[in-house]
């Protein structure tokens, strides 16, 4: 998906997949280089649904100098 000149996947996982999620830098480079279209930026938004069916969600964005947004603003 792409919103505002910004490259991102977003992907639902399970509860504690989301829990466990960390950014492997080395992937998001190979990413961004097998994919011009990325023109160098790629983030990563992970969510899932709690039983209340409430959504929880965590942004991953390395190349761009945020691991993750720890406040999930843009999650």
């Amino acid at each position: 998906a792409q919103d505002g000149g910004n490259p991102r996947a977003l992907v639902e996982v399970a509860p504690d997949w989301l829990s466990r999620a960390a950014p492997d830098h080395a992937a998001f480079r190979r990413a961004v280089a097998e994919c011009a279209e990325l023109k160098g930026w790629l983030s990563l938004y992970l969510y899932c649904q709690d039983g209340a069916g409430a959504l929880r969600a965590r942004m991953f964005s390395p190349l761009a100098g945020t691991a993750e947004d720890a406040a999930t603003g843009s999650a």
